[in-house]
């Protein structure tokens, strides 16, 4: 017998519960002094209320009709990450300006073009599987990003993720929310050490996050 789909009524007191559940982990985190310590952003991620974003659009369109991301739409497609960010969510992305990509050697920039697998890993570390908003994202310390590794975050003077400054946050989307930044984010070569006798290289460029903001409103990427 096959289960009967919760009501609207059902799923509302739902993501009302989870809410007050993830803010008040976040509002334990900071009372503590997160310090250091790395701060899973599905651990206080407040409420996304989907209904208040009808009118608004998907990540990737948000991006594309913008008119400052023409490079980073273009990595995208290349990357093969358009489904996710027009179908996945809440997430929240660091979206690098044409201005950003420019700051790479055009070297760099091709050869990054004509790998997808690198592409997708890198594109992947400026996303977030949970909704963040600035005012919030301020008060962390680190996040754990869609690649798995983790970028740091510096509220205390604008906000700062890794090197990169966040030149216009907040631009809401149907899916999640984008922070325009000045900088392409790599992960740090230390970040990476010890991991390839983990793992195989293609398998860790492939492999999903094992924390998620709520697994039943991510799909599996194809």
């Amino acid at each position: 017998m096959s289960a009967q789909p919760s009501s609207p009524g059902l799923r509302n007191l739902r993501a009302v519960a989870r809410s007050a559940f993830l803010l008040t982990a976040l509002l334990y985190a900071s009372s503590a002094g997160a310090g250091s310590s790395q701060i899973d952003p599905s651990e206080q991620s407040i409420h996304f209320d989907g209904k208040a974003r009808a009118s608004k659009k998907d990540i990737l369109s948000t991006l594309q009709e913008d008119g400052h991301f023409e490079t980073l739409v273009k990595a995208i497609n290349a990357a093969g990450l358009d489904q996710m960010l027009r179908t996945h969510g809440p997430l929240t992305m660091f979206a690098p300006t044409d201005q950003a990509f420019a700051k790479l050697s055009a070297s760099k920039l091709d050869r990054l073009l004509k790998e997808p697998q690198e592409l997708k890993q890198v594109l992947r570390y400026h996303v977030l599987r949970a909704y963040v908003p600035a005012k919030q994202l301020a008060r962390l310390k680190n996040a754990l990003t869609a690649s798995g590794a983790v970028v740091r975050i510096d509220g205390t003077s604008g906000i700062k993720v890794n090197s990169a400054l966040v030149t216009h946050p907040d631009i809401l989307a149907a899916n999640g929310v984008v922070h325009a930044v000045d900088a392409v984010l790599f992960v740090p070569e230390r970040a990476t050490k010890g991991k390839d006798h983990k793992k195989d290289a293609a398998d860790s460029e492939t492999s999903e996050p094992k924390v998620t903001a709520d697994p039943k409103e991510h799909k599996p990427e194809s």
